[in-house]
């Protein structure tokens, strides 16, 4: 019994995630625009994953509180749902979520390691650096989540003074340091799980947008500003007439204009702490509409029908 409740309980989760996620997407729309550039990555991923656990945990709740019997089935509103066709797709349903939510993990955890069919034995040495030449990429870039490499286009290296090469592998260690491929890669895998919601589509690119400006405005104020601004300017040209993006950028014309006009702007300020305070407390805010079904009796009579209780 406790199998097939495991399993009703994903589904149930699921619906209940499209609610929590529709409103923490609705709260970061609002909340985003007011942000200081410096504050939307990690304020957007602790909204975003927050919901996205807070809900879970909503769903683990609901399904402990049913196996234990302290929630129970209380009238006969709801007691179709325990047998027949309703009960048979309850259980399909959740099946199905299970599933896919395996498939999209382990899809996501393949993107996270540094793709071998791109990688080149050539290596350039910077330092104490080693990078991977490869003409996979446009210019410079840090690949994969597990172990990430520097991958770096000879032809754009070649073109760089030694100043501007220690601000572009300062970029790329900003990032590494920051660990915002793993963030993207679990928005990303948010986003796909979510997919149903049309705006669940627009949380990677955002976060992509959003984690440039933060490394921007980190490595202006430990540079020259001007050439900083002079280095992404030729890089974001190469990389807007780049035509065979396997490992680049994803930002739009208009967000790379947005990040070049940002980089004119003074130094943004940035406090880790309020960033993680404020997504949290959106995120708790998101799920708390879910949260209220187990304030009725009746709603809570409900979950256990639905879980087969």
């Amino acid at each position: 019994m406790e199998i097939w409740a495991l399993i009703r309980v994903v589904s149930l989760g699921y619906l209940l995630g499209l609610i929590t996620l529709s409103l923490a997407s609705l709260l970061l729309a609002v909340l985003r625009p007011r942000l200081a550039p410096t504050l939307r990555a990690e304020t957007g991923f602790f909204i975003l994953t927050g919901a996205f656990l807070l809900n879970s945990l909503l769903a683990v709740t609901i399904y402990l509180g049913v196996v234990s019997d302290r929630i129970q089935m209380t009238t006969s509103y709801f007691h179709r749902l325990m047998y027949g066709g309703w009960g048979a797709a309850i259980v399909l349903a959740g099946a199905l979520t299970l599933a896919t939510s395996l498939v999209l993990a382990w899809l996501h955890w393949r993107r996270g390691r540094v793709p071998g069919n791109q990688s080149s034995r050539e290596t350039i040495r910077h330092g104490d650096y080693m990078l991977r030449a490869s003409d996979a990429i446009p210019t410079i870039s840090l690949v994969g989540v597990w172990r990430p490499e520097i991958w770096v286009n000879p032809d754009y290296w070649s073109q760089l003074e030694d100043y501007q090469r220690e601000m572009a592998l300062a970029h790329e260690e900003c990032h590494r340091r920051r660990r915002d491929n793993l963030r993207r890669l679990m928005i990303m895998y948010i986003g796909a799980l979510y997919a149903i919601l049309p705006w669940a589509r627009r949380w990677a690119r955002s976060q992509e947008l959003d984690c440039e400006l933060a490394v921007d405005n980190t490595c202006r104020q430990n540079c020259d500003p001007q050439a900083y601004l002079s280095l992404i300017v030729h890089a974001t040209a190469r990389t807007l007439e780049w035509k065979k993006p396997v490992v680049a950028s994803h930002l739009s014309y208009a967000e790379q204009s947005l990040r070049l006009r940002e980089l004119v702007k003074p130094y943004g300020w940035y406090s880790p702490i309020t960033a993680r305070v404020l997504g949290i407390s959106v995120a708790t805010l998101s799920v708390l509409p879910a949260a209220a079904i187990l304030l009725n009796p009746v709603s809570r009579c409900l979950c256990a029908c639905y879980l087969g209780y």
